[in-house]
């Protein structure tokens, strides 16, 4: 559990760190601050009005991942029509069949994404870099085009969609920013521990949602099924319970 609650500046990467010697204490606590594994979070337009707030609950209830906000200018065009999605998935692997079986929404292609976010990544210094978006996520993968989905990642970038989420967050009865955090943790753990995703809805944050409605379940649950937790290291597997449990303590207001 952290010993303090961050201030503003403590999650948003918009100056550099002092270079005033500091007291040994203050030292000790900034090194593991770094032995953290730092995840920085840019806004494509989800408008998560309570993004500090979400940080702020989320870096508290552990040290071993440290969340923060990104401010950066991002490409435009990304985020694609329902025609420059169909354009794109024939382009990509996918029959005009499938295209008209499984509709594209408004979808921003992972693809684009994730090449830009690697560069900000490294810029920033951050060992995770993630995109909240208010479209899905369409992506390639093993030459086919994908569409719909609420995130995809590679390697330590991933864009994460929070495309109907209030609707969700409001059935399942809980805040709309602890639906974006549980998309997020999900993201994080599988992306660095390759924790898979599951078919059988569990009301587990790994629960695979080919339903998207199903993700109500998950989120009114906010829990890890025991199968998947045991795929953690167990210092992380008990962050993960600290964040979640921090999610479901959050209210409305």
């Amino acid at each position: 559990m952290a010993t303090r609650m961050p201030s503003k500046n403590d999650h948003t990467l918009v100056k550099r760190p002092s270079t005033v010697r500091q007291p040994e204490a203050k030292r000790a606590r900034r090194v593991k601050a770094v032995a953290a594994t730092s995840v920085g979070l840019l806004d494509l337009g989800a408008w998560v009005a309570r993004m500090p707030l979400l940080l702020e609950r989320m870096n508290a209830a552990q040290d071993s991942f440290r969340f923060l906000e990104v401010m950066t200018p991002v490409p435009a065009g990304l985020i694609k029509t329902r025609e420059s999605l169909a354009a794109w998935s024939r382009a990509n692997g996918t029959s005009q069949g499938e295209v008209e079986a499984h509709p594209p929404g408004r979808n921003m292609v992972a693809d684009e994404f994730l090449y830009f976010a690697e560069g900000v990544r490294k810029e920033h210094s951050l060992d995770y870099l993630f995109g909240l978006t208010t479209a899905m996520v369409a992506f390639t993968e093993d030459g086919r085009a994908h569409w719909n989905y609420f995130a995809f990642g590679r390697d330590h970038v991933s864009l994460v969609s929070t495309f109907d989420l209030r609707r969700y967050a409001a059935e399942a009865r809980r805040p709309y920013e602890a639906a974006v955090g549980m998309l997020l943790v999900a993201q994080m753990l599988g992306l660095k521990h390759g924790v898979p995703s599951h078919e059988e809805t569990r009301g587990c944050i790994f629960d695979f949602d080919a339903n998207r409605d199903d993700v109500v379940v998950a989120i009114r649950q906010l829990a890890i099924d025991p199968q998947c937790l045991r795929l953690l290291p167990p210092e992380e597997a008990a962050a993960a319970d600290a964040l979640l449990a921090a999610l479901r303590r959050m209210k409305e207001h």
